[in-house]
């Protein structure tokens, strides 16, 4: 009964959600394709774009699975030192872009990650984290197309469900 009320709502938002959320047309999910650990794009190229970011510190699952610019194409996530491992989760600060980076204007810098809305030779093909994380709690979920926190019901995760596609059913944990 639980399972089927969860259902329900999983759909119910699903639908609400994918009529108004603002998804780049040549992606199929806001969830990033690809990431790089260590990396982020140099000053030089970072001047020649415009960059959008929040002023409030979020977690960096967020980052990678959230849309946060009209054809998003790349973001990077600069983490907060002070703010690693709470509750799950790391947070910092997200930065994105409908530019797309070469390889040539990344560089290594090991408190960042650069997350990629296209393919890019040398990326891990993954998100490259877990599930956005409850803030008090550390419970695993998503956040809807308003900021909300959902989480997944009790005995289930995805470490790969897209924070905002709660369509993505959850496994099992045994």
């Amino acid at each position: 009964m639980q399972f089927c009320f969860f259902l329900a709502s999983v759909l119910l938002s699903t639908i609400s959600s994918g009529l108004t959320q603002a998804v780049p047309p040549n992606h199929d999910s806001p969830e990033a394709l690809g990431h790089l650990n260590a990396t982020k794009p140099k000053d030089v190229w970072i001047k020649t774009i415009k960059v959008t970011t929040k002023p409030k510190a979020i977690q960096e699952a967020q980052c990678a699975r959230n849309i946060r610019v009209p054809n998003q194409q790349f973001a990077w996530f600069a983490v907060d030192p002070t703010r690693v491992n709470i509750r799950n989760a790391t947070y910092g600060y997200c930065f994105a872009t409908a530019s797309k980076p070469t390889s040539a204007d990344l560089e290594a810098s090991p408190l960042f990650t650069s997350f990629f809305w296209f393919k890019e030779e040398g990326m891990t093909p993954t998100p490259g984290v877990g599930p956005v994380r409850d803030p008090t709690t550390g419970a695993p979920g998503w956040n809807d197309k308003t900021g909300a926190f959902h989480a997944f019901p009790p005995g289930t995760h995805s470490n790969e469900a897209p924070a905002s596609k709660p369509s993505s059913k959850p496994r099992k944990v045994s």
